[in-house]
């Protein structure tokens, strides 16, 4: 489940508040553990029943910090293993959940195709912008690789 659906649970009638409410905050602490962690909690917990899988995403999670000053802004961390980008030769695309900055939808993408003129495959990260109206708005931005 998403945070968003999580969160709807708790606020929900048809549930015991308290079972709820211990049910979704285990399930948000599993969500924030790292990847690694998860598969050696799922490792010992084998064989007994566990109560929480890692979920496949339609599109990818990203972790974000915003910042109000100096100015608006925000460093959004999309986590790419090299063997998911090797997945998307020859032709692969791979999107991120949207993001707000201001009061527009941002979303990352991973694209993999084949440059026409020299035959050559590429692979390439990109920001795109969902937008709302006709509204004047600037982006600066940087991708970083680790």
């Amino acid at each position: 489940m998403t945070c968003r659906k999580l969160k709807k649970v708790l606020t929900c009638n048809d549930f015991d508040h308290e079972v709820a409410s211990t049910l979704v905050t285990e399930a948000l602490f599993f969500k924030a553990e790292a990847p690694h962690r998860k598969r050696i909690l799922a490792a010992k917990s084998s064989s007994s029943s566990c109560l929480f899988e890692e979920r496949t995403y339609e599109y990818r999670p990203v972790k974000i910090l915003e910042f109000e000053l100096p100015c608006q802004q925000c460093v959004v961390y999309l986590n790419l293993k090299r063997e998911e980008c090797t997945n998307l030769f020859p032709s692969g695309r791979l999107y991120s959940q949207a993001f707000h900055l201001g009061s527009q939808r941002f979303f990352l993408s991973a694209h993999c195709n084949m440059d026409q003129q020299s035959s050559l495959h590429c692979f390439g990260l990109f920001l795109g912008m969902q937008e709302k109206g006709s509204v004047s708005f600037s982006v600066d931005y940087e991708f970083a690789a680790h």
